[in-house]
């Protein structure tokens, strides 16, 4: 198949009711007509999926099928109508939630507390932008979670402690939280950090972190607590 070609054109009726779907479908609480049309470079990868039900098209392009696949679960891809909270919280655990690609402002943290997969378009296609002084722009408190291929923006800090991923677990255990790809701004007073493991550990990879801070800055941060129930072991690597 020659590259950017349409290598198949499938029309078929399927009805969405929290069931599995084909790992590059998306996965909505929609009924009707769907009609896909799917793209495939000259290896063979998936490289571009539009989807069209009731009248509307949504386009998915540059998604490596088998890497997304390999993450594990349902791949759930954002919407234009939500919010990065708004798809995550549709997401049940083990499933990989696709961020769409552009600048998404937010206010407040991004709670993460189950275990999902986050997979940006790029660390400089999709990217998160945070005013708001005071916040962790994510806020992780669940293991297993992943965050990689997205960039963090962060103009709002203040005199506080200021984060763009914050891992923090005051009662239980978190060991394996996957930062990668990952590229962290942050900029202003206070205390700035970039990436914080509270009584948590996982591993950080090709990930770049810039922290301008009048106060204090910090790129990868590891602390323990008296809530703490195992020692912080934090991975960090280039490649």
């Amino acid at each position: 198949t020659a590259a950017g070609t349409i290598k198949s054109t499938t029309s078929y009726d399927r009805r969405f009711n929290g069931g599995a779907a084909l790992a590059y479908e998306v996965i909505d609480n929609l009924s009707g007509r769907v009609t896909k049309y799917d793209a495939y470079d000259s290896n063979d990868r998936l490289i571009r999926s539009t989807a069209a039900w009731n009248g509307e098209t949504t386009d998915y392009t540059y998604q490596d099928r088998d890497w997304l696949q390999d993450l594990g679960g349902n791949i759930i891809y954002q919407s234009a109508a939500e919010t990065i909270a708004q798809v995550i919280a549709r997401a049940e655990t083990g499933d990989t939630v696709v961020l769409s690609a552009g600048t998404q402002t937010v206010t407040g943290s991004i709670n993460v507390s189950k275990s999902v997969n986050i997979v940006g378009r790029g660390k400089d296609q999709t990217i998160i932008s945070c005013s708001t002084p005071g916040k962790s722009v994510f806020n992780v408190t669940s293991d297993n979670v992943s965050i990689r291929n997205l960039g963090i923006d962060y103009t709002g800090a203040d005199s506080g402690v200021n984060t763009g991923i914050f891992v923090n677990t005051p009662a239980s255990a978190i060991n394996n939280v996957i930062i990668e790809d990952v590229r962290i701004s942050i900029s202003g007073a206070g205390i700035g950090v970039g990436i914080f493991f509270k009584n948590a550990g996982g591993t950080v990879g090709n990930t770049d972190i810039n922290v301008s801070s009048s106060t204090y800055a910090m790129g990868i941060r590891g602390y323990n607590d008296a809530n703490a129930v195992s020692a912080v072991v934090i991975n960090i690597y280039n490649s």
